[in-house]
């Protein structure tokens, strides 16, 4: 509405030099405005609005609004056609305008968000824009940046040669590709301290085609970099245990909560005579008897409380169905936030330890119930065990009143009184 006043104001000023004369060239300007301004809406209410009024105050006959003659229509048909040619046309200016600005605005806070440092260049490899991350890396801040050769701002050399290397910008609005920086690239900033980055730079182009700067995309990597000596320190640490675990004696096996076997050995291969493949993803029932499954509750309820499970002697059984003595001891898995989701097992076989148990139990049982002298003695003679018949035998109580005494004085010294 402003512009229509301004324009009727400045066709009133002119009406003593054109008189009847063009009475609505100003009009044009007033809904060229209106359009670029506020869109076709208020374009179009300014084209009626300001026919209406230049109508009544500079065509004949003034002060009137009359379209009773030919000449009057034809004008308004020929205004308004002209009106709408400017609106169609503006507004079409107006929107691609204002998406434009919209992809500027797009990209200016888009690049200002991200979290890679960012620097564009003209073709003369002269900075444009930096974002706030370039320059927090750089140290340079864009006021004093923008206009600065490319070099001065990204001073790169190599890491170990301390040579400088190439920009790849040059070589990105040279060859018109994206380039990636080397290896060991080391940035100089503003302040002379150093700091390791890498990425890429690629060509800007215009519509056309045409290269119309660079954009320079890096980051600093140093955090990145010691990331990957820490993996490669738990990647070593990790291929020392499994290692371990494969050339272990010991069966050792992992498994999730709900008993499902994740990991099985050679030695779990050998002690049970299942395969790997046969026994990953299969219940760890596979390998212990029926009337010892309630084992595995108690286990997983210790297991889920935190507690290790120390050398837990039980049966399991082998592939051909043979039942093993087995002492077992079991640890929680925790994941990085200490939650118990697996378990490891070790399991060793003791048959043989037991056997020999047996063995030894049997062996103690019919010495101590036989009714004869029976004693072990040391090579000076002094015995450190004499069964129960034996103490009788000789009139002593134990075993410790006996090692007092060598052997031979139970019995020779009797022999020698005698004879």
């Amino acid at each position: 509405m402003i512009a229509l006043a301004l324009v009727v104001l400045l066709r009133w000023l002119l009406d003593p030099v054109l008189g009847d004369a063009l009475p609505l060239v100003t009009l044009y300007g007033a809904v060229a405005a209106a359009v670029w301004l506020g869109g076709y809406r208020p374009a179009i209410l300014v084209a009626i609005l300001g026919y209406l009024t230049c109508h009544y105050l500079f065509i004949p006959p003034r002060g009137h609004l009359d379209f009773s003659h030919i000449a009057a229509v034809v004008g308004l048909v020929a205004f308004l056609f002209t009106c709408g040619l400017i609106i169609v046309f503006g507004e079409a200016t107006r929107a691609s305008h204002l998406r434009a600005s919209e992809r500027r605005e797009l990209l200016r806070v888009t690049l200002q968000s991200i979290g890679d440092a960012v620097i564009t260049t003209d073709t003369d490899g002269r900075i444009t824009y930096l974002n706030k991350v370039a320059e927090s890396i750089t140290g340079w801040p864009d006021a004093e940046a923008v206009g600065q050769s490319l070099e001065k701002v990204f001073h790169i050399v190599n890491e170990p040669t301390r040579q400088p290397v190439e920009n790849p910008a040059k070589k990105a609005l040279r060859e018109g590709v994206v380039v990636g920086l080397a290896n060991h690239t080391v940035l100089i900033r503003k302040d002379g301290s150093e700091c390791p980055v890498h990425d890429s730079a690629a060509p800007i182009r215009d519509d056309e085609g045409n290269v119309s700067g660079c954009v320079l995309i890096f980051r600093d990597v140093a955090a990145q970099r010691e990331m990957e000596h820490e993996k490669a320190g738990q990647l070593l640490t990790a291929r020392l245990l499994a290692s371990i675990v494969e050339s272990s004696n010991d069966a050792i096996i992992s498994k999730s909560l709900d008993g499902i076997i994740q990991s099985w050995n050679a030695g779990a291969e050998r002690l049970f005579g299942f395969t790997s493949e046969q026994a990953v993803g299969q219940h760890i029932s596979l390998v212990i008897p029926p009337e010892r499954i309630g084992e595995e509750d108690r286990i997983i309820a210790s297991l889920k409380a935190g507690q290790r499970v120390e050398h837990f002697e039980t049966e399991r059984l082998r592939d051909d169905g043979r039942h093993i003595q087995v002492s077992l001891t079991i640890s929680p898995i925790k994941d990085d936030s200490g939650k118990v989701v697996g378990a490891s097992k070790i399991v060793r076989d003791i048959t043989e330890r037991k056997l020999a148990e047996a063995d030894r139990e049997k062996f103690v049982a019919l010495i101590e119930s036989s009714t004869d002298f029976i004693g072990m003695c040391d090579l000076n003679g002094l015995p450190f065990f004499v069964n129960r018949a034996g103490l009788e035998i000789v009139g002593l109580d134990s075993v410790e009143e006996a090692s007092r005494t060598p052997v031979a004085d139970f019995f020779f010294r009797k022999i020698r009184i005698e004879s």
